[in-house]
Formats: C-alpha cells, sequence, structure tokens
C-alpha cells in the first residue's frame, strides 16, 4: 500500500469522505476533546467573527457559532467539496444562519484582509505544502489583535495511544516501515520548535504552544478498534510493512489494547499541541 499524498485532490475528496462515510462518528469522537480545548482557548465573543480552518464536516464550525450567536459569523474552509456538503447539512440541521462554508485551500485563498476577530482550527493546519505561507494567509485575514487558536498533532512517540499501537506492531515491521506513518503529512507540525518558528516567521505575535493530554474514545471494544486502524491510512501502511509477519503485528496490537478497555470501551490518551498566537 502506498502512502496517501495530502497534496492530491484526491485524498480529500475521495479517499477521506470514504474513510468518514465509515468512520465518521468514531473520528469525531477522538476529536471533540481536542476541539473542545481549542474552542476554550479561542476565547470567542458575542458578535465575533471567526474563520475555521480545515473545517471537515463542520462541527466545530456549528459549535463556534453558537458561542458568537447570531451577531457573529463563522466561515469555514475546506478543500473537500463533500466534506463541505456534511458540514453545510450540519449548519442547517442546527437551524444556524451565521455559518457561511467555502471550498478552498485556505493557505491561498483570499478570504479578506483584516476580516476576522479569531481563526480557529481543529486539525486542519498541518497539510499546507508551504506551511510560513499558508500560517501568513492566515495572518493576513485576522484584525489587528486578532486571534489564533489551533491543535495540531505532535510527533508519533509523543501521542500515547499512537505510541502504544505503533510500539506493539514495531517488532514486525521491517526496515523504515513506522517511519512511514510520518509520511502521511498529519506530523508537519509535530515538532513544537520547528512550528513556533513558522508562526514566527509567518508574523505571529505572542505564540503560546502547549502540549495537552486528553482521554480519547477510539473505539467500542478491542475487535471494533483494530478493524479501524487497519481501515486507517496511516496505520495500514505500517502494517503492510509486516507483510507475512501481519497476522502476529494485528495480534501484537490487541494485546496492547486490552489494557485501555473499560465500561466507556476502548479508552486511550492522546497528546496534542495547542496554540494561541495574535496578530
Amino acid at each position: 500500500m502506498s502512502v496517501p499524498d495530502p497534496t492530491d485532490p484526491a485524498v480529500w475528496n475521495e479517499l477521506w469522505p470514504e474513510l468518514w462515510h465509515r468512520h465518521g462518528d468514531r473520528i469525531e469522537a477522538m476529536d471533540d476533546p481536542a476541539g473542545e480545548a481549542m474552542l476554550r482557548a479561542a476565547a470567542l465573543r458575542t458578535g465575533e467573527k471567526v474563520l475555521d480552518v480545515g473545517c471537515g464536516a463542520g462541527s466545530s464550525t456549528v459549535e463556534a457559532a453558537r458561542r458568537v450567536g447570531p451577531t457573529g459569523e463563522v466561515v469555514g474552509v475546506d478543500v473537500s467539496a463533500p466534506m463541505i456538503e456534511l458540514a453545510r447539512a450540519r449548519a442547517h440541521a442546527a437551524s444556524l444562519h451565521n455559518v457561511s462554508l467555502v471550498v478552498a485551500d485556505a493557505q491561498t485563498h483570499d478570504v479578506g484582509r483584516g476580516s476576522f476577530d479569531a481563526v480557529i482550527s481543529r486539525f486542519g493546519t498541518m497539510f499546507f505544502g508551504d506551511p510560513v505561507a499558508g500560517f501568513a494567509n492566515l495572518a493576513r485575514s485576522l484584525r489587528p489583535g486578532g486571534r489564533l487558536s489551533m491543535v495540531v498533532v505532535r510527533e508519533p512517540q509523543d501521542d500515547p495511544w499512537l505510541a502504544t499501537v505503533l510500539d506493539a506492531v514495531a517488532p514486525f515491521v521491517g526496515g523504515d516501515g513506522l517511519d512511514r506513518v510520518e509520511d502521511y503529512g498529519s506530523f508537519s507540525l509535530g515538532v513544537g520548535e520547528q512550528l513556533d518558528q513558522v508562526l514566527d516567521e509567518a508574523g505571529f505575535l505572542e505564540v503560546d504552544r502547549r502540549a495537552v493530554t486528553l482521554a480519547v474514545r477510539v473505539g467500542s471494544d478491542v475487535d471494533d478498534v483494530v478493524a479501524y486502524l487497519q481501515d486507517e491510512p496511516e496505520i495500514e501502511v505500517v502494517l503492510d510493512q509486516a507483510e507475512a509477519r501481519r497476522p502476529e503485528a494485528v495480534a501484537s496490537l490487541r494485546e496492547a489494547l486490552v489494557p485501555h478497555v473499560g465500561p466507556a470501551g476502548v479508552v486511550m490518551e492522546s497528546s496534542v499541541w495547542l496554540v494561541t498566537a495574535r496578530r
């Protein structure tokens, strides 16, 4: 299996919507704790105008719209047309009229210079081809003193749930198999010092980056989680490297998940970077 190329539009318009169709509820459950931390840090106020970058199916967009109220506005931007349609349906179901949704690449799209009080992003800024240029574009969209609040994934070894998975399969994966998990692009902002430098070069001020550890529900039971992980591109590309030893790798993964089973299902710790900054 080849590593999906995040610069390929098909990843976001075909592969990702298909994965969402199968696992959307699970992905939301895993991402919501980080999204809530992001929104708390954003401290959105009634009447503010907010840009949600990489809004996906729109759960963070809708929640932000509730927080700014009917006198505020939230613009959700995503490169995936199918995900924007899901976000549009979510906003409609919530009877929110202060949401606008745009199919565009936030790293280059002109959303209006000095138009927003806040930019938020829940795992939506990690795939910029040119991070400095992308964040500089977001900085231009903010009014003087405007705020950035986002969450991004840390390096795999610093994220407990992912480290558990990778450590379990490591003895059965040859060569650089484990390294390939980083080829997908999710971890482009995972090195904290590099992330700080990107934001500084993009023109952001008062950058505050902190590791936040959260409990995430990965699935209902071990079988459920193992099936999901074999359907998840970042993990599947690693398991694929086990070749003939794949059954052993899956058995080891299953064993590693057992200690995390409880009344709520399989609950594991995840560590993310929570970042705030000002224009």
